[in-house]
């Protein structure tokens, strides 16, 4: 077997074969987060530097290096994999410094790579090619390197949570987790409810309209240390384990307590008509949670034949439901709400990636209430009101997303081709579930609450 000497040419030690795949490697990588990544964002967002103009400096730094070896140009190879060195020995270090769990999986091979390519270096050191040299050559790169893990790292949560108080359980509380039936008695009643306490979730039906509603804050994919959150150990990927800890109920109101991963608090109340129904749900954190993908409100809806939707902000604009593609192809819809308090209804161009065109906007006042009307082919058949959605949500960017999309979203499809296939709507504070990319963002400390109405349209 040939020594690792033998891997680079004539003795010239930066016209190697060894360095000339390093580099090539670095090409290609910068080319493909450049091209991968979401753009869109201003030049003042950290994720603007990150995705356009850092890629860029590696891609154009590893060409010259390559053209540096193979014209015999030593100096422009020289300054090109001191600059490299610089690079990787900064982003290293400091990303096992700022994600100390997540480190426990990408530590091992990220300084494999650092120590990987001082060896290269160390094997056939040009003339002159001291550690005090290299050290002056790479120190402009480093400063590069400390901050692509820097900028990596999840911002401070911008959800604003209500904080209001719950309520306590009356002292006959019980604990039970059987599905329970509210509001059933009689016969004048539109609607039928059924509580499922063991997960947290309210199934309404219309007549053949039924809808699942699970309105507790659940997180789904989370971060210990504000990181990429597949870089997480494997428990944060998991479920959240609730445990029901009281529930209390009469035929028009039900509620129930649980703990485990935070405390959560569930209500129905039912109208004396049965014409309609109000759930509120409350979520206390008692330290910042930082997430991939979670979500708000989850609704399942199924018993239509062709549904759209209007949203109030926009009431002109019927949108069709449609089904979308992961991680690509057709496009997904969804809405969020913008720093400037206007409603946009989008569609994405591949899968959940953008860039995003308008469906739909308008203004939502005081970020106030919500309302979605459902349609079953050109008739109104239900409506959903969102009293607490836009009050806590965040507006800020999303760094998965790019092209002005914030981190609030409402994510809508149908399940299936057909048309009468099951609708999924998912309502987030903050997440980035839109997009490319695992990065976490942030909801706060405190108390959440949301507040749902729910009544069928007259026909």
């Amino acid at each position: 077997m040939k020594p690792l000497v033998a891997l680079l040419d004539d003795g010239n030690v930066h016209g190697g074969r060894l360095w000339t795949y390093i580099l090539i490697m670095h090409v290609i990588t910068a080319g493909g987060w450049w091209w991968l990544m979401p753009g869109g964002f201003p030049w003042c967002h950290s994720r603007f530097w990150m995705n356009q103009i850092f890629p860029l400096v590696i891609f154009v730094v590893s060409i010259a290096g390559c053209y540096g070896i193979w014209n015999r140009r030593d100096a422009v190879a020289r300054l090109a994999i001191h600059a490299l060195l610089g690079f990787w020995s900064g982003a290293v270090v400091t990303a096992l410094l700022t994600f100390p769990i997540s480190a426990q999986r990408f530590g091992i091979p990220a300084t494999m790579i650092l120590a990987a390519i001082w060896l290269a270096w160390f094997v056939r050191s040009p003339q002159g090619g001291t550690i005090s040299r290299a050290v002056r050559g790479f120190a402009p790169t480093m400063l590069l390197g400390v901050a692509t893990p820097l900028m990596q790292r999840s911002p401070w949560p911008t959800v604003v949570p209500l904080n209001q108080q719950i309520s306590a359980l009356p002292a006959n509380a019980t604990v039970s987790s059987n599905d329970r039936p509210l509001g059933n008695g009689r016969p004048r009643h539109p609607m039928a409810f059924l509580a499922n306490p063991s997960i947290g979730m309210i199934q309404v039906s219309m007549g053949p309209l039924m809808m699942d509603v699970t309105p507790l804050l659940t997180f789904e994919s989370c971060s210990p240390d504000r990181c990429w959150t597949i870089l997480a150990p494997a428990d944060f990927h998991r479920m959240p384990q609730r445990v029901l800890r009281g529930e209390w109920q009469n035929d028009e109101r039900a509620t129930y307590r649980y703990g485990g991963d935070a405390e959560h608090q569930l209500q129905l109340l039912v109208d004396e008509a049965g014409s309609s129904c109000e759930i509120e749900a409350f979520t206390q954190l008692g330290h910042p949670v930082f997430s991939h993908l979670n979500f708000f409100t989850e609704i399942s809806i199924s018993g239509h034949r062709r549904p759209s939707i209007v949203f109030s902000p926009c009431p002109n604009v019927r949108i069709d439901i449609e089904p979308a593609d992961y991680p690509a192809g057709r496009p997904a819809r969804f809405a969020y709400l913008d720093a400037a308090h206007r409603f946009h209804v989008v569609e994405a161009a591949n899968g959940e990636k953008g860039p995003f065109h308008d469906l739909a906007s308008g203004p939502l006042q005081d970020r106030g209430a919500l309302n979605l009307q459902l349609y079953d082919e050109e008739k109104p058949i239900a409506r959903i009101v969102f009293e607490d959605w836009a009050s806590q949500c965040s507006t800020a960017l999303s760094p998965t997303a790019g092209w002005g999309i914030t981190q609030n979203a409402i994510e809508f499809r149908r399940n299936g081709d057909a048309s009468d296939s099951s609708v999924s709507i998912w309502l987030t504070l903050a997440s980035t579930s839109v997009g490319r990319g695992w990065e976490s963002v942030g909801h706060s400390k405190g108390i959440y609450r949301n507040r749902i109405r729910i009544e069928p349209c007259a026909q």
